[in-house]
């Protein structure tokens, strides 16, 4: 009998605080259930607008990217999944860098893209056209002409295509260019075989380098510049520097 009256009150006790639990939590789960009709099923909130920022870009076209996200979302529910739109713009158009996105209620997506920018060109040994590429190897398009603005690539022995990358071996050299960018090193021309070539815009100097590891990039940039600063202290006009041993040999 004492069992009993102990499981009794064991049970009341037990329904007690369920009921403090039980209510709290069918009410947010009703909550919910009211925004996903709201929100997912009622048709006052699916996607009638698709705004793309900036209205336009220089190396891709923004109303081709708004062709493919409106075939792709519009009509579909506001609540979308961001990383469904991202990978639509990123396969599609892989000139895009960056995409982010906002919901204006009750139907609007706002996109804001970012696009690479070209940091140099690319000229092959087996190929008529030049390419722009930007700091990471991505090769953006082929462009019919070269602006002496930015650095030229002469790149030997294979062939580039738009929406690919250059090897390894020209990333290193593309690092070290945008290392020299950085502190003020001037780059008119760059090959690339065996060694990277560089020559230098204005001096007529030509470098030449190791193919690098990313860790001594910013070292040999800074060795550059400070035999570029030297010599030209001192009013003599260097030739040729190699900088692919410990001791840099210079001709003048």
């Amino acid at each position: 009998m004492l069992r009993k009256n102990l499981f009794r009150k064991l049970i009341n006790l037990y329904k007690g605080k369920l009921k403090y639990v039980l209510f709290p939590l069918l009410f947010v789960i009703g909550i919910a259930f009211l925004l996903w009709f709201v929100l997912i099923r009622n048709p006052l909130f699916t996607v009638k607008s698709i705004v793309i920022e900036p209205e336009s870009l220089s190396l891709v076209s923004v109303l081709d990217i708004r062709k493919v996200l409106e075939n792709k979302f519009l009509g579909g529910s506001i609540i979308l999944r961001g990383k469904d739109l991202e990978n639509i713009v990123y396969a599609n158009f892989p000139i895009v860098k960056n995409i982010t996105y906002t919901i204006k209620l009750p139907s609007t997506i706002v996109i804001r893209l970012e696009q690479r920018e070209p940091s140099l060109y690319v000229k092959t040994n087996l190929q008529e056209s030049y390419y722009l590429v930007d700091s990471t190897g991505f090769v953006l398009g082929v462009s019919d002409a070269y602006d002496p603005a930015l650095p030229l690539i002469n790149y030997m022995g294979s062939m580039v295509f738009s929406g690919g990358r250059l090897s390894e071996d020209s990333i290193s050299a593309i690092n070290f260019l945008e290392e020299l960018r950085k502190i003020k090193v001037d780059v008119d021309t760059c090959t690339i075989d065996d060694v990277i070539v560089i020559t230098l815009k204005n001096l007529g100097t030509r470098v030449t380098v190791s193919k690098l590891p990313a860790d001594q990039v910013d070292e040999k940039a800074i060795l550059l510049q400070k035999i570029l600063q030297k010599y030209s202290i001192e009013g003599k006009k260097i030739g040729k520097i190699d900088l692919r041993f410990s001791n840099p040999i210079i001709d003048f």
